[in-house]
This record gives C-alpha cells, sequence and structure tokens, in this order.
C-alpha cells in the first residue's frame, strides 16, 4: 500500500509541478529523509499516522502550498522548542519535545513531504566562527568549513508550486519575505552566549543545497538565494557589498570549502565579519 501510495504522490507532483526534475523525485518522499549519507530518516508505521493524523487537524484541505507550509511550519515553531541536542527519529523528537536545528529540518522534510509539498534539505556555513575553542579544533584537525567547526545551521526550501522558498522553523521562517527580514539584521550581542537559534540570525554565510540524488551531494545556491529583490535590514554592510563578496564564492561546493583557505579569501572573510558584527 506505501509503495502505491508514494507511486502515484510522485506521478502527481511530477506532471502538476514541471519544476520538479526526474531527479528531484526524493524530494516527495516522506518514508527516506537524507540527512547525510550515513543519516536516514525512515519514519516508521506509527509515526506515519502520527503525521497523517495531525495533517488532518491542521485543516490543510483546499489551501495552496504556501499556506500549509505556513501553518505547518507554525505548528512546529510552537510546539517543539529549540534545543541544543539533536534527536534523530519522528519519535524522539515528538518525545523531546523539540531538537537542534537538525531535528526541525527533519520534521519540516516529514511532514511537508507527507502533505504533499516537495521539500528539500538546505545547509548553510558561516563565513566567521568567534569560537576560540572551536576554531582550534578545527584547525588543529585541519578540517571544518574555513578550518572552524560547529557554525554550522540547516534549514530546509519548500516548493510552492512555482518557486522554491525557506523554510526553517527553529527560526520561524516560512517564505522569503520572513527569511530576508530575519536573515539580514545586524547579529546583537551576545553571540555566542545563548542556545537561542537567533544568535544565529546575523551570521554570514553560504547556502548549500541537497540534489536530490540521497548522497549529500550539495550546490551552492546562495547567489541565486539573494538575486530576489528584498528589503535589506543590515545597517552595518550594503546589500551591493554583501553580494559582491558572495560573487567571491560563485561556483565553489561543499568540498571548496575546506582547512586551509587562501589568504586573499581570509583577509575578505574577515573584513565582511568585522562589518557584519
Amino acid at each position: 500500500m506505501r509503495t502505491y501510495r508514494l507511486f502515484f504522490t510522485i506521478v502527481f507532483l511530477i506532471i502538476h509541478f514541471q519544476h520538479l526534475k526526474a531527479g528531484d523525485t526524493l524530494f516527495v518522499n516522506p518514508y527516506e529523509i537524507y540527512i547525510s549519507s550515513r543519516t536516514i530518516v525512515k519514519p516508521s508505521k506509527d509515526e506515519v499516522e502520527w503525521g497523517v493524523q495531525l495533517l488532518k487537524t491542521l485543516d490543510l484541505e483546499g489551501l495552496s502550498n504556501y499556506e500549509k507550509a505556513s501553518l505547518i511550519e507554525n505548528y512546529i515553531a510552537q510546539n517543539f522548542k529549540y534545543r541544543i541536542k539533536s534527536p534523530r527519529s519522528i519519535q524522539s523528537i515528538i518525545d523531546k519535545k523539540g531538537g537542534n536545528c537538525v531535528s526541525h529540518t527533519i520534521m519540516g522534510l516529514f511532514l511537508l513531504r507527507l502533505a504533499g509539498i516537495p521539500a528539500k534539505m538546505c545547509h548553510e556555513f558561516h563565513i566567521k566562527n568567534y569560537f576560540i575553542i572551536d576554531q582550534w579544533r578545527a584547525n588543529s584537525a585541519k578540517a571544518g568549513h574555513f578550518g572552524a567547526g560547529h557554525n554550522s545551521h540547516y534549514w530546509l526550501m519548500f516548493f510552492d508550486g512555482n518557486k522554491w522558498q525557506p523554510y526553517d522553523s527553529a527560526l520561524d521562517i516560512c517564505g522569503f519575505d520572513e527569511f530576508f527580514s530575519t536573515r539580514t539584521k545586524t547579529s546583537q550581542w551576545p553571540y555566542l552566549l545563548s542556545f537561542n537559534p537567533r544568535r544565529m540570525t546575523g551570521a554570514p554565510f553560504i547556502i548549500m543545497q541537497e540534489t536530490g540524488n540521497g548522497m549529500m551531494d550539495m550546490k551552492n545556491i546562495t547567489k541565486e538565494v539573494w538575486s530576489y529583490k528584498f528589503e535589506w535590514n543590515n545597517k552595518k554592510l550594503s546589500r551591493n557589498e554583501w553580494i559582491a563578496f558572495i560573487n567571491l564564492f560563485e561556483g565553489k561546493n561543499t568540498k571548496d570549502f575546506i582547512y586551509p583557505i587562501s589568504l586573499e579569501s581570509k583577509k575578505s572573510i574577515n573584513q565582511l565579519s568585522k562589518k557584519w558584527f
């Protein structure tokens, strides 16, 4: 029964959503959620039933994909807190009543796809990490993006029927308007003295997105996301300065952002970060 249901869901989405490509079928599958090559979430029958019943209570019938996504995001944001711990199964997230950004992303992907909304994971990493211990550990191991560890954040994009839009229940974001309103703000001190996820909102970041083959290949979509027209809210850094910086990393993917980096890149990162903060 599950196989047939998934088959007809995929056929329906491919026919009706021309923006979806053949390789995007994983983005509509709620039964296999790829977080990494080693972490694949496969909801149980009971977890799926919980999700189905929850979606019924949200009364999504007749709504647009955006309206559905907004209701689902609001439910998760209100009922699942941001926590430093990272439960990786649907049931454990329910039991813990939340989790970190990975947990929020897993729950979002699960419920959106279960509601028939294509969704795919995004991984951002910050271009500057001020946590000295993290920097020392990463540099010692010659690992981590830009030689800094534990500076990443996970969220997702959902397909509204015309375009892919940001969704981040850890930051209570649904759609581009809320994304830009939140993510362009200048970070306020104290930045690292709280587990509140909003400490991440003002960090300059590069956005990577899964490609749909289930193997964690990531595409750099930073320039694509920031190319939309929006109101710029950062008082320390101009939009043009930020776009110019993004252009330095055009065409670079995850494997290109590893330790060590060039002196030129390091200089650009430090200059931008000083302004941003």
